[in-house]
């Protein structure tokens, strides 16, 4: 139906609705319809597209095609696949505690007030116009260490009598720096940020890996699920078939009164069951093909609707070596979510350690060497004893310049700064849960690699005893066969009933039903301990890129 017969329908229905007085939920449902997200709008379009295209043959695929398909096609495993690629950023994002910062400012400030003072103008008033700017800039070294260069400037005019020169340009550079001796020497603290944050990136793709290892392993089932339903609904036809050739041998032995007429109506009446059966697996067979179909999503990277794909490829059962040592060893070696509990337990030692860290007493080493230039209009002024005063630092902007970079005028200081905190019971607190983090990542990878061996355990018993229960069903199935025919043999010469023909069908039917399952069982027991061992990615030839990273600045290595 395209998508104008489709308007037409639902028109139809609302008229129709309405003529019925259904109007309110008519109303009810267009509001529903119109707060359609528009996103989801176009997905739905997209889908009822594929509804009205599904008329061509599906896609024949084998089963590592179909794995393939669905890790580049499945846009869930694709979302999936933007976190360690988002997580990846965050080595870089917490770098930039040791990206340089500049800063630059000025302004002008006007001042008229009243003077309470004689020295501060010698005027009733006091009247001063500045101009400043400056720019400074600061980083954060490896060795914890903050170091600030500032330089800057000032432009003073003031009524003050007192000031021997008047303008004046006060120009200031300063180099500073603050060293740690004790907490977060070394930049413990951001240190810890950054290595935080990269085990972070790191354990985001271990847990990305186990879950496409798993949804590798669902399309698998999917797969092998679509070969059973088809198996399945191919013995439910057989049962049919064999129910109805028994009809029609009744009513021939009826017709000739070597049966009674009760015997067709038995043989018709488990024929409509084998029917009904019938249609249930005609029905599973339907929905195994569309699960398979939206987990390999075929043409969905591609902005289209999944496209219908049939599973060509055949189980062949052989029977694999059990090696439960080798395969414990395989599955912690490979498993992604041993590694990911492993990285869990890096990154609690790390805020561990940085927990140890804030207990420690604050002592840092300051130092700061300063420069300074001075010059102005020189103005001659009077001192207390009437004698006269002039500056020796007459000049403009240009000389005080000069003065500065001349290294005539230092400021200059070294110092210590303490700081212990009395009490300190916010970093014994952390500490204290940092412990507790420490001893729960360690039993939660404990309990992780437990897990991981019951997974091998299991996987290695489901595969001997599925390997064992195709051979037994393979067997059950020959003599089911075997004796239908026996029973078909002493029907037709009049030593059994037919309820005891369709007994045996049935038992027929159920033996080759279970041997289909046995061998499904088989196929996902192989799969189930590629899963455990770790190993399942690889026999697909997968491999999970890192992520791309932004390279680390050259600043922030120093």
């Amino acid at each position: 139906m395209n998508a104008p017969h489709r308007f037409f329908v639902l028109a139809l229905c609302a008229s129709l609705l309405l003529a019925a007085g259904g109007g309110a939920r008519a109303d009810d449902a267009g509001a529903k319809a119109s707060s359609i997200d528009p996103a989801a709008a176009r997905l739905l379009d997209k889908l009822l597209g594929e509804i009205d295209t599904q008329q061509g043959q599906p896609r024949r695929i084998d089963l590592g095609e179909a794995v393939r398909i669905a890790v580049e096609n499945n846009p869930g495993i694709r979302a999936r696949a933007e976190v360690p690629q988002r997580e990846a950023q965050g080595p870089s994002e917490k770098a930039g505690a040791f990206d340089a910062t500049l800063r630059a400012g000025g302004g002008m400030t006007d001042v008229d007030i009243p003077s309470a003072s004689a020295l501060a103008s010698g005027r009733s008033t006091f009247i001063e116009r500045a101009y400043r700017a400056g720019i400074s800039i600061s980083k954060l070294l490896q060795t914890g260490a903050t170091v600030t260069v500032d330089w800057s400037n000032e432009r003073i005019d003031s009524n003050s009598r007192y000031l021997v020169i008047n303008p004046r340009y006060d120009l200031r550079l300063n180099v500073g720096v603050s060293q740690p001796l004790l907490r977060n020497i070394g930049a413990a603290d951001e240190q810890t940020t950054v290595l935080v944050a990269a085990e972070t990136s790191r354990q985001s793709q271990a847990d990305f890996e186990a879950e496409l290892a798993d949804f590798v392993a669902g399309v698998i089932g999917d797969y092998w699920s679509y070969l059973q339903a088809s198996a399945e609904l191919e013995v439910a036809r057989r049962s049919v078939a064999l129910a109805q050739e028994l009809v029609r041998d009744a009513e021939s032995k009826v017709a000739v009164e070597l049966l009674a007429p009760v015997a067709v109506k038995e043989a018709k009446a488990d024929a409509a069951a084998r029917e009904e059966r019938r249609l249930a697996a005609e029905n599973a067979l339907t929905v195994a093909a569309r699960t398979l179909q939206h987990a390999v999503m075929l043409g969905a990277a591609g902005g289209g609707a999944p496209q219908m794909v049939t599973p060509v490829e055949e189980h062949l059962v052989t029977e694999l070596p059990l090696d439960h040592r080798g395969s414990l060893t395989t599955a912690v070696t490979n498993r992604p979510e041993v590694r990911s509990a492993s990285i869990a337990l890096v990154r609690s030692r790390l805020e561990e350690k940085r927990a140890s860290n804030l207990k420690l007493p604050s002592l840092a080493l300051v130092a700061r060497y300063g420069l300074a230039g001075l010059a102005g209009d020189a103005r001659q002024v009077v001192d207390s004893d009437g004698n006269p005063v002039v500056s020796g630092f007459a000049g403009d902007y240009g000389d005080a310049f000069g003065d500065m970079l001349g290294r005539d005028y230092t400021d200059v200081v070294v110092g210590l700064e303490l700081e212990i905190p009395l009490g300190n019971s916010e970093a014994e607190a952390k500490q204290a849960k940092a412990e507790i983090d420490v001893r729960r990542a360690a039993r939660e990878l404990e309990q992780t690699v437990s897990s991981v061996a019951l997974d091998v355990e299991k996987a290695l018993a489901d595969l001997g005893s599925a390997f064992q229960r195709v051979s037994a069903a393979k067997l059950a199935r020959q003599l089911a066969e075997e004796n239908l025919q026996n029973q078909r043999r002493r029907f037709e010469v009049g030593a059994v009933t037919t309820k005891d023909v369709l007994d045996f069908q049935q038992k027929l039917a159920e033996a080759m039903a279970a041997e289909v399952r046995a061998i499904t069982d088989h196929a996902n027991a192989v799969a189930q301990l590629r899963l455990a061992e770790g190993t399942l990615l690889a026999s697909f030839s997968i491999q999970v890129a890192s992520p791309d990273a932004p390279a680390v600045p050259w600043w922030a290595k120093f």
